[in-house]
């Protein structure tokens, strides 16, 4: 059973567990990027009658980490990166942006695959 004295020293646990955890790996996502290439290429725009292909951001929001399939433009990032999986606006761009902490921890298909 959990006393009042272990929950200060479960949450600091916790917090800092979880910062070092939500680091955007970007090796990872080199191979999400790639998977989702290789898919947007093959569907080329016949399930929705349009292409959705386009670059994409993952981001942390509590390190603020990224990792982007296109060189980043050279503006501010949105204040709600991280924050959604959702079409953003960034610069002259629209991305598709992905939150870290949603996507499944899986192993990611490398860049061979």
């Amino acid at each position: 059973m959990i006393n009042r004295r272990s929950i200060p020293v479960l949450l600091l646990g916790c917090l800092s567990g979880s910062t070092l955890f939500a680091q955007v790996d970007s090796v990872r996502a080199a191979g999400y990027f790639h998977q989702a290439e290789q898919i947007c290429e093959r569907d080329a725009g016949r399930l929705w009658g349009v292409s959705l292909c386009g670059p994409i951001v993952i981001a942390d929001p509590l390190t603020r980490t990224i990792a982007t399939s296109v060189a980043p433009p050279d503006a501010p990032r949105p204040p709600a990166l991280g924050f959604a999986n959702a079409a953003m606006r960034w610069g002259d761009i629209r991305w598709t942006t992905l939150v870290w902490q949603l996507i499944p921890r899986i192993r990611a298909p490398g860049p061979e695959s």
